[in-house]
């Protein structure tokens, strides 16, 4: 087997895992993402559950709602890390298919679409196009966005859980 044909069976091989560790850590990012608003539904239910009744006890109302802060802060940090991770899977994808002929590229067109708003179909030879709200919502902004939006929420709740 002469070098050049080993290298890009090394190539490919080394795409294969890279494009499944790009869909398994997906996969987590769903999934956490899945389980960090079910606590917070959780949670924010039993806070309201508790604060509409006829006793209030105010200890627990601001534990809940502290939960609720700290389960969101720390979901922000975690969903810039996830970001990052991702982007790092892309890129080292990205540097894999260098090589390959354009109709052979899964991540190139994403890549472009995701940075530049636009990309062109590699067969169609049209262009698919994001509008500006789609070209600046991503994943990472998501995540951390609505951890934070969460969190300002349990916040409010902690100062309304001491006021009683």
């Amino acid at each position: 087997m002469s070098d050049q044909s080993q290298r890009e069976g090394q190539t490919g091989l080394a795409l294969q895992i890279a494009y499944q560790l790009y869909e398994h850590g997906e996969s987590l990012v769903q999934a956490r993402m899945q389980s960090f608003l079910f606590m917070m539904t959780v949670l924010l239910l039993c806070w309201a559950t508790l604060y509409s009744s006829s006793f209030k006890p105010r200890i627990i109302l601001f534990v809940l709602s502290l939960a609720g802060f700290l389960l969101s802060a720390s979901f922000a940090v975690w969903g810039r890390r996830a970001d990052k991770f991702m982007g790092l899977y892309r890129d080292r994808i990205l540097f894999l298919e260098r090589d390959l002929p354009d109709t052979l590229k899964m991540m190139h067109p994403i890549a472009e679409l995701q940075e530049h708003g636009e990309a062109t179909r590699p067969f169609k030879q049209d262009k698919v196009k994001f509008n500006w709200f789609e070209k600046h919502v991503r994943a990472g902004v998501i995540l951390v966005g609505a951890s934070g939006i969460l969190g300002t929420i349990s916040l409010f709740l902690m100062f309304l859980s001491l006021r009683g």
